[in-house]
Parts: C-alpha cells; sequence; structure tokens
C-alpha cells in the first residue's frame, strides 16, 4: 500500500490490476482507500484481498460507495478506459488518469512472480526443443503449432497469445498465423510461443531452417550478435533506449536497418506486453527485478524473417529464463 499512498483514492478495472492489487482472478471495480480495497464483482465465491461487494450493476454500486465514502475524486487507468466507461464514471467522480504510475508499479515484480514466469518458460522452452525435432520438409506449419501446443498446455494454463509459426514469405510478416503451407528446405521459419502460469506468461522466438544458405547463416549471424549488444545494455538504471540505439547503429552498420520493423521489447507478467518499452523514444530505465522479453529482429525481402527473443530477469547480472540452443539449422 505505501507504494500507492499519492495515488488514493484508486479505481482500478483491468482485470490484471484487479488481480495484481487483491488477488482476485475475476472481473469487476477495485476501488482502494486509504484503510480499505473494495472489489465490486458478479463473481459472488472469488476470493480476494478485499470487502467483496456482490453486484448486478456495477456502476449503480460503485456509485453508491463513492457516496458512502465521501469520494468525489479518484485516481484510474484512463487511458485504458472504454469512453462509455470513463464518461459514464465522470458524471459522479472526477477522475485523474494514473496508469503510468500503476504499470510501473506492476513492473518490479515480486520473488513469488518471477517464480511463475519462470515455471512458464520452463514450458516454453520445452515446447520449442519438441518443435525444433518435429521441423522436417513436408511438414505443415498447423502440424508445428500443435506440436508446441501438445508438449506442455496440459501443466499451463493456457497459451500467452496466439503463437506465430511463420515459414518462407509468411515469415516476412511480423505476426502471421499457422497455415497449411508446408515447410520447405532453406527457408526460415519463426517460431514465436509462450504460456501462462498463475497467470503470468512466457515469450521465446526462435528461428529455423533445414539446410540454410550462407546469406541466411549470416543474417542469423547478425541476430545473434545484436542480440549480444542489447544484452551488454541491459543493466540497472541504464535508460532502455540505449540498447535499441546500440543495436539501431550496429543495423545500419550492417547495412540491414531498414529490415527491422518493430521494438526490442518489452516487459513480461500478468500480461504478455507491459512496462517497461524497450524501443526508441522509451524514456524508462532498467531496474531490479524487472523481467523483459528481448528479440531482436529482421524481415528482409526474398530472404526471409529472422528473430531471437529470450525471456530475461533483470539485476546485477541478468538471467535468461528461457535458455536453449540458438542454432538456426535442424
Amino acid at each position: 500500500m505505501r507504494k500507492l499512498e499519492k495515488l488514493l483514492p484508486l479505481l482500478l478495472h483491468r482485470e490484471e490490476d484487479v488481480e495484481y492489487f487483491s488477488n482476485a482472478d475475476t472481473s469487476g471495480f477495485l476501488l482502494i482507500t486509504k484503510n480499505k480495497k473494495y472489489l465490486i464483482t458478479a463473481d459472488s465465491y472469488v476470493k480476494a484481498n478485499a470487502v467483496i461487494i456482490e453486484s448486478k450493476d456495477y456502476y449503480k454500486d460503485l456509485f453508491e460507495l463513492f457516496k458512502k465514502l465521501r469520494i468525489k475524486k479518484a485516481f484510474a487507468c484512463v487511458d485504458s478506459m472504454p469512453f462509455k466507461m470513463f464518461s459514464t464514471l465522470s458524471k459522479k467522480v472526477r477522475l485523474y488518469d494514473a496508469e503510468d504510475k500503476v504499470d510501473k508499479i506492476r513492473s518490479i515484480k515480486t520473488k513469488k512472480e518471477i517464480k511463475c514466469i519462470e515455471k512458464a518458460s520452463r514450458l516454453s522452452v520445452r515446447a520449442m526443443k519438441a518443435v525444433k525435432e518435429s521441423i522436417k520438409k513436408g511438414v505443415t506449419e498447423k502440424e508445428i503449432y500443435k506440436t508446441a501446443l501438445c508438449e506442455s498446455i496440459t501443466e499451463s494454463e493456457g497459451i500467452a497469445f496466439n503463437f506465430i509459426i511463420s515459414s518462407g514469405k509468411n515469415s516476412l510478416r511480423i505476426h502471421s498465423k499457422p497455415t497449411d503451407k508446408k515447410i520447405k528446405e532453406d527457408e526460415t521459419i519463426i517460431v514465436d510461443l509462450g504460456f501462462v502460469v498463475n497467470n503470468y506468461c512466457s515469450d521465446m522466438t526462435r528461428t529455423f531452417c533445414i539446410n540454410p544458405s550462407k546469406e541466411k547463416e549470416e543474417k542469423w549471424e547478425i541476430i545473434k550478435k545484436a542480440y549480444k549488444i542489447a544484452l551488454g545494455k541491459i543493466k540497472p538504471g541504464k535508460k532502455c533506449n540505449e540498447a535499441v540505439i546500440a543495436v539501431q547503429s550496429f543495423f545500419k552498420e550492417k547495412g540491414v536497418l531498414q529490415y527491422w520493423k518493430y521494438s526490442l521489447g518489452h516487459g513480461i507478467g500478468l500480461r504478455v506486453h507491459e512496462e517497461p518499452v524497450i524501443s526508441l523514444k522509451s524514456k524508462q530505465t532498467f531496474k531490479n527485478n524487472m523481467v523483459i522479453a528481448l528479440e531482436p529482429g529482421l524481415h528482409v525481402q526474398n530472404i526471409g524473417g529472422f528473430r531471437l527473443e529470450n525471456t530475461l530477469v533483470i539485476n546485477k547480472s541478468v538471467k535468461n529464463l528461457t535458455k536453449m540452443n540458438e542454432e538456426m539449422r535442424v
């Protein structure tokens, strides 16, 4: 609660925030005051670190609670709030945006959170190893997806996102759903997957290729070098964009900067994408116990897509939770 002292009363509506601050895996409104937490939800059987108000009309019961507690203004995650929700709430209470501050609090993980992400990461590594073994000429992207899913799904609560299994021309796309396309020799195969354990996500990517050409191996070496350059810039107190600037400079030197299409990485936790954002415009800094996904990638026309991604825990030394052989050749 000490972290929230300057943000009270705080009204939360995002499910991940409700869970983080009340330990309740449910939807609804969580109102945090100086003395108590109130969870307005339709789930009467949920367990929560809050006073549970069973509700059939969230707004009606929330407004009654505002009146009872004499609340006329509150902090909230306004930026992500649907317009209808904001306009309805604004009739009764003045809202001040605190989304950035809430996200920053959640970006620093506890030991318990890290253990959940570690377990989810182990499942991802196991699935990725199974995928690598399954890749053969003639196998389809959907069959690879099935292998990844079946390997670890029973020990998880589900997938962290829709897996990306993209080969050949499909690998040129940043996000591509698995298709019936058959795998061929000398074409890159991007496999991006992650699982959920206790609602915490993992995220990892590898690129594979059957008998890759020299040109493809050279591009993969560039990706691995870029990853190492970025890793050297990830330390507590360092600005997130320093890693991006270093990779950008390296890609420019190698003449491939135009093929880098997205940010260098992102935080990971109850959501697969959360703070910090590792981009050129980011003003954030790395801190102890942040968990991030680092993912340099290139999508080169007429050659293929290449991406390497691991889930990392930041402290004095960076721990790789998705450690696995980075060899592209299968």
